[in-house]
């Protein structure tokens, strides 16, 4: 059903079913390539209304953040972790939003 949907990057995707917390949702982990993006920037990257609860930490090489009630992982090596999605679709959906913020962050 979700074969036409695919991350630009073409990296492969776990998709756990169902999320720990909440057996109605997925989760999903991948790796995404950063392409060269600096944490700062990719911080930077997420100060817009879409994005909340945002805590980052640079020795930790990480930033988590939610969209709407996915819990969103994003560590600096390229490894991205979605909680509470609430299908397949809505995984890729999401990343492809973490995709413009990548973006975002790379032409800073």
């Amino acid at each position: 059903m979700f074969g036409s949907l695919k991350n630009k990057w073409r990296t492969k995707v776990v998709v756990t079913n169902p999320c720990v917390k909440d057996r109605t949702k997925v989760s999903a982990d991948c790796m995404t390539p950063m392409l060269g993006a600096k944490p700062k920037a990719i911080i930077k990257a997420l100060e817009d209304p879409q994005f909340s609860n945002i805590k980052a930490s640079e020795s930790l090489g990480l930033v988590t953040f939610n969209i709407e009630k996915r819990k969103i992982t994003l560590f600096f090596n390229g490894r991205l972790v979605i909680r509470n999605a609430n299908d397949e679709e809505d995984v890729y959906k999401t990343i492809k939003i973490i995709e413009g913020v990548i973006d975002k962050a790379v032409k800073k």
